[in-house]
Formats: C-alpha cells, sequence, structure tokens
C-alpha cells in the first residue's frame, strides 16, 4: 500500500537547522523536523525539492551506510553517471 509522504512548507524548511559535512556547502544537507521526519536537500540549491523520510526509513539508511552497503558509489560521480547513461 502506498503511503503519501509528508509535505513540507518553504516556512517550515527554512524554520530549521541544515546539517551539512565541515566545509561542504553545495552537497547533501539534512534536517530534523519536530514531527520526527527527516529531509534532505542539495546544499547547492536549497530551494530545490526536498527529499522526504519518516523515521523508518531513515534509520533502514543509517543502518545501510553503516553496514557498508554504500561502499560501490564512494568517489562515484554523479554527474559523470547521468551523462554516461544518456549516451
Amino acid at each position: 500500500m502506498s503511503q503519501s509522504k509528508r509535505v513540507f512548507s518553504a516556512q517550515e524548511l527554512a524554520a530549521v537547522q541544515w546539517y551539512a559535512a565541515p566545509g561542504d556547502t553545495d552537497g547533501p544537507q539534512v534536517a530534523f523536523m519536530a514531527d520526527g521526519y527527516v529531509v534532505w536537500r542539495h546544499g547547492g540549491d536549497p530551494q530545490a525539492p526536498v527529499l522526504v523520510f519518516d523515521q523508518g526509513e531513515w534509520e533502514a539508511f543509517q543502518a545501510g551506510a553503516a553496514a557498508g552497503e554504500f561502499q560501490d558509489l564512494v568517489g562515484c560521480s554523479l554527474a559523470a553517471d547521468v551523462t554516461s547513461s544518456q549516451d
């Protein structure tokens, strides 16, 4: 069964503390909403749409990262992948 995601207003997103890797203003940023949702945005374009994760999804992502499930992406450039997939 599909469940609709929570939608946050621009005012709600502007009012939260965004976290990023130290010194990285253009990379991913994450914020923790008061109702338990986690939102993720592109730091280089803070007005772009955000990804919304409920608590279970966020915990699954963290567990996967801790288990090394994304190691094959280390050093991978998204821009290069998008370009090569369009060839």
